[in-house]
């Protein structure tokens, strides 16, 4: 039970450093715990612990943002972090906040075939007053360049260019873009959850940069103490750092140096942390029950203050519910090479006994190579002359055209089939005969179930589907379900999409003929396909074609990367820090992006573009390996990096893209068979 000194003098001075306003004992641990700011004698977390998910977003005793953490001069913003509040009107309130279910909006509530059951968005209220924060942090940020004045002299610190204000920013961008597509309200929360978390880290590393790392080491300021989560200190030197510059802490000792005459003004129980924190909070309360059924164990061991691995595994936890869930061809099994190898070790085992006899030559069968495409049949590496195709960009298109001009399909057995419907198939419907209902009914199909298979990209039911699958999915409206064919496609299409949110808090099942029920929406408006201009059309087009670019580019990284980054920290890194025009998001947020980055007319922004694709590719192997003319240090290299090269024509431009390109179309049809999706501009 939590006891205070209610009846206790009040000390005429403060306590320093080594002392305590209060102090506990914790024999187990053998060690004892005082405080000079505080009231409250949290855990000293110095025995073996198990971190695991609790059922609200937080990972118990060891968590950073609500308790105080052994402290690293390796993290030392960590307890920085602000003290939870319970206060509406607090700076940071709404990185506390806790989604319910009334802040979940469903894309298609009228929707009664269950294809879209259970997706939503969290309510833009909601969604943009975290945005608010992060931008008021940013702005912050941004250009910061102060000249401080410490006892030391004057020390410049650029906040901007800090490794932890880079990866914070670059996964913020990441994430925000994830709550704006349709998922389910688990996967929302815990999306949301990491970007209130990542964004109170990055609120404590810019205090610590710009208000607490210059004086860290100066003598006491005139601070009071500070609403933060403050630390857990081993030694009397770091406690007393602290200290000075009013940060909150606990003074972890072992117990044989607990010396009668240590001033400590009230021993008192050790606190339970819930407890403690609402104390501590004025209110803010926090539930340590378990999820139903029990999360799994993310991390067990001794805690260490220069070993972080549990912070990466709280982190991970929460990063897979935004991370999408990128497909993985199943390894072939090789049984003949198993039989090669036997034979060659038998063979060897043959020559031993120095048989020296004279072998007949064995006939080599030369194959010939399967015959090309008849010339009627249209190559996926051109692009559809289609009034409803979205334009193609010159230098993609020039080089995709080249690189199929070398390529049989008829050579690939089993080519990747595609994650989401080609849009080039659907612009391509109609054109000779000039009899469009077809193409009305896909495109009408895909808005309706367009948030359920771009939600599939987040689960592990994605799969790649061949053409006439994609084909009897879009016009599975058309079919009456009377024949046993007809029937036979409509389960199976159920199947498919019970099989994206299975396993999503959403047990139901799928009635394809109701279909009928899902409004027809684009850009969150009724929309009538039959009668809707070019313009829309092709804006349906763009999205569909970019967002297929953009996974299809994620899974060519996941095949060839080889760098150090895990592949929750690799997505963020390709579609935020790197990618910077796809502003962190697998599916654009809006229509601006037809217009950037590739498809951008300023050239810089191209060149950026490229830049960034550029910087991806380094670290890929294999078939992504990047010829020597386009590495670091290469001519080429050179000239397109905008940190040693100011200005660039737009020829060369166009020539580095036309070579990048090749690459990257060569490398994915060499590995997965077929011509990748490109990117288009509106």
């Amino acid at each position: 039970m939590l006891s205070r000194n209610i009846d206790a003098a009040i000390p005429v001075f403060p306590p320093c450093s080594y002392e305590g306003r209060v102090g506990a004992i914790f024999s187990e641990q053998k060690v004892f715990v005082t405080t000079p700011t505080e009231e409250y004698i949290f855990s000293p977390l110095r025995d073996q612990r198990t971190i695991r998910l609790r059922q609200e977003p937080h990972f118990g005793e060891e968590d950073p943002l609500y308790f105080p953490q052994p402290f690293s001069n390796s993290l030392p913003h960590l307890p920085l972090i602000p003290l939870p509040s319970p206060e509406k009107n607090n700076l940071h309130y709404i990185a506390w906040y806790r989604p319910t279910h009334d802040d979940f909006v469903l894309v298609n509530p009228e929707d009664e075939s269950g294809s879209s059951n259970g997706l939503g968005l969290i309510s833009s209220a909601v969604r943009a007053q975290l945005q608010f924060a992060i931008d008021n942090t940013t702005a912050k940020i941004s250009g910061f360049d102060s000249l401080v004045s410490t006892p030391d002299g004057s020390h410049s610190t650029l906040v901007e260019s800090d490794k932890y204000i880079k990866d914070y920013s670059c996964s913020l961008q990441w994430l925000m873009a994830q709550l704006n597509c349709a998922c389910t309200f688990k996967r929302s929360s815990m999306t949301f959850a990491l970007v209130q978390r990542i964004y109170l880290e990055m609120v404590a590393r810019v205090d610590w940069l710009i208000n607490y790392k210059p004086f860290y080491a100066g003598p006491r300021v005139n601070r009071p103490v500070a609403k933060v989560v403050g630390a857990l200190v081993g030694n009397i030197k770091t406690a007393e750092h602290l200290w000075c510059l009013g940060v909150p802490l606990w003074l972890v000792r072992d117990i044989e140096m607990k010396d009668p005459n240590l001033r400590v003004d009230k021993w008192i129980e050790p606190s339970n942390a819930a407890e403690g924190l609402d104390k501590r909070t004025s209110g803010f309360r926090l539930s340590f029950s378990e999820a139903d059924p029990p999360n799994l164990d993310v991390w067990s061991g001794m805690l260490s203050v220069t070993n972080f691995d549990r912070y990466t595994a709280m982190s991970r936890v929460l990063r897979r519910a935004a991370t999408a869930h990128l497909y993985e061809e199943e390894p072939e099994s090789t049984p003949s090479h198993a039989q090669a190898s036997a034979s060659t070790s038998g063979s060897t085992t043959t020559t031993a006994k120095s048989d020296k006899r004279p072998r007949k030559r064995m006939k080599t069968e030369i194959t010939q190579p399967p015959p090309l495409p008849p010339p009627n049949v249209r190559s996926k590496f051109e692009e559809v002359d289609s009034d409803i195709a979205p334009p193609a960009l010159k230098m993609w298109c020039e080089a995709s055209k080249q690189v199929g001009v070398h390529f049989n399909p008829n050579a690939h057995k089993s080519p990747l089939g595609y994650f989401l419907p080609d849009a080039q198939m659907i612009a391509a419907l109609g054109q000779e005969s000039g009899n469009f209902q077809t193409r009305t009914a896909y495109l009408e199909v895909w808005l309706k179930l367009r948030h359920v298979l771009l939600y599939q990209l987040k689960t592990a039911s994605v799969k790649p589907l061949g053409p006439s699958h994609w084909r009897t999915l879009l016009g599975i409206e058309r079919l009456q379900f009377k024949d046993t064919k007809s029937l036979k496609q409509k389960a199976e299409v159920e199947e498919m999409l019970m099989e994206a949110l299975r396993g999503a808090d959403m047990q139901h099942t799928i009635d394809i003929s109701r279909l009928n029920t899902v409004v027809v929406k684009w850009q969150n408006s009724p929309t009538d396909i039959s009668n809707a201009e070019p313009r829309i059309l092709k804006e349906i087009l763009w999205e569909l074609s970019e967002a297929s670019f953009r996974y299809e580019l994620l899974v060519m990284d996941r095949r060839f990367y080889h760098g150090l980054s895990t592949r929750e920290e690799r997505e963020p890194q390709v579609l935020s820090a790197m990618m910077l025009h796809f502003k962190g998001a697998l599916v654009p947020s809006d229509l601006s992006a037809a217009t950037e980055g590739f498809a951008s007319s300023q050239l810089f922004d191209r060149r950026m573009a490229l830049w960034g694709l550029l910087m991806i590719m380094d670290d890929w192997n294999g078939a992504g390996t990047l010829p020597v003319t386009l590495r670091q240090g290469s001519g080429l290299r050179k000239r397109v990096d905008p940190q040693q090269t100011d200005t660039i024509s737009l020829r060369e431009v166009d020539e580095i893209e036309y070579a990048v390109v090749h690459h990257y179309v060569s490398a994915f049809a060499i590995t997965f068979g077929r011509a990748p999706i490109l990117p288009h501009r509106l």
